[in-house]
């Protein structure tokens, strides 16, 4: 650097190098620029252009990629290429319960129907948005997550970023929403978790025999009434439509999906 003080580097991306540097030559920066390492020195702040891959970008630290295309960094919980598709394309595809339900049941569908059935309609937005921290950390059943404290430290913040996101301030939950979590989970266990438990297996570890399951009471849902509609599972496509259309309307209002758009009007199955 032609500079003789130390700085510390943040890596960023070229296009967003680019666009910095475009703008402080503009405004007559050019002092802050180093022709040797491309550095761009910010009083301390040294931002780099992050190094590529046979033309590719290299993905390093604690990032996923997302069904957009783009990253979400843990570190930063930046929502910044969050959009609503990508929300929604996740939780379609995440199964509740870690997959042990008798058939495939997402993470959306529960959201939509919580925000139709379970909650009132003032607060069904928040409902459909409630899990927003799992697109990008997945459903971990309650018992394991109580075993693991310091995974909060992390869920919260992309819950929070999400949520900020698209409009709902994350200190602000309506008291309504766990109530209906609750209900949604009551309803679930009746209608979606085993009936009967195996009791022999054959030589290839497949269950052959089978028991009716006793009445399973679940501690938390005491005194929980669940919904008298039955569940039925959709499709990860199903769900992922269904979840759009409901926040278009909610977010929108009652005019809902178009003429037009590229995501049709269906009626939210049973």
């Amino acid at each position: 650097m032609r500079t003789t003080h130390t700085y510390a580097a943040l890596e960023v991306s070229p296009a967003t190098h680019h666009e910095i540097e475009k703008l402080l030559r503009a405004a007559g920066y050019d002092h802050a620029f180093d022709d040797g390492e491309g550095a761009i020195d910010m009083h301390g702040i040294g931002l780099v252009k992050r190094p590529q891959v046979d033309g590719n970008v290299s993905v390093r630290g604690a990032t996923i990629q997302t069904a957009n295309g783009h990253y979400f960094d843990y570190l930063t919980s930046n929502a910044g290429y969050v959009d609503i598709e990508t929300v929604a394309h996740a939780l379609s595809n995440i199964c509740r319960f870690t997959g042990h339900c008798v058939e495939f049941y997402s993470v959306a569908q529960h959201c939509v129907l919580m925000s139709y059935y379970a909650v009132p309609q003032q607060h069904a937005f928040w409902a459909l948005m409630h899990e927003a921290g799992e697109p990008w950390v997945g459903d971990m059943n309650k018992p394991l997550k109580l075993l693991l404290p310091e995974y909060d430290r992390i869920e919260s913040p992309a819950e929070r970023a999400t949520l900020i996101h698209f409009g709902l301030d994350p200190d602000a939950k309506p008291a309504t929403i766990k109530p209906g979590d609750h209900v949604m989970l009551a309803t679930e266990q009746r209608d979606l978790m085993p009936k009967k438990r195996a009791t022999g297996w054959d030589g290839w570890g497949i269950a052959n025999a089978w028991e009716p399951l006793p009445t399973q009471h679940w501690t938390e849902l005491a005194g929980i009434v669940p919904l008298e509609r039955c569940i039925r599972p959709w499709t990860p496509a199903q769900a992922k439509s269904a979840f759009l259309q409901r926040y278009r309307e909610l977010a929108f209002g009652a005019g809902g999906l178009q003429e037009g758009t590229l995501i049709r009007r269906q009626a939210v199955p049973a």
